[in-house]
């Protein structure tokens, strides 16, 4: 009897945990601002994906940066409809786009 009660309690436990598991997303973009809805800036990734990093740090926000980032899926609604809201985990420079184009 108490084996079968160990059982329920530890098949619960597991089956109740399962859904807590974030998948990582990896990619290569750019970081672009966006003057919508306030302004804030974004992650396109080079397959044309939308992020919006909620934690991008100041000194990635620079519009034409091109990062190599992984983030997992935030669980919150933002007011920018645009983008799947990601928590970046680590992020890391590529290439600053020249500000001063030649002619």
């Amino acid at each position: 009897m108490k084996t079968k009660l160990l059982f329920v309690i530890l098949f619960v436990f597991l089956t109740s945990c399962r859904g807590q598991a974030q998948s990582m997303i990896a990619g290569v973009g750019e970081v672009r601002y966006m003057e919508f809805e306030g302004g804030f800036y974004g992650i396109v990734s080079d397959q044309g994906d939308k992020y919006y990093p909620l934690n991008l740090e100041e000194e990635y926000k620079k519009d034409g940066l091109r990062v190599s980032f992984e983030a997992v899926p935030a669980d919150v609604m933002t007011i920018q409809m645009w983008g799947i809201p990601v928590e970046i985990k680590i992020i890391k420079l590529i290439e600053e786009k020249n500000s001063v184009e030649t002619q």
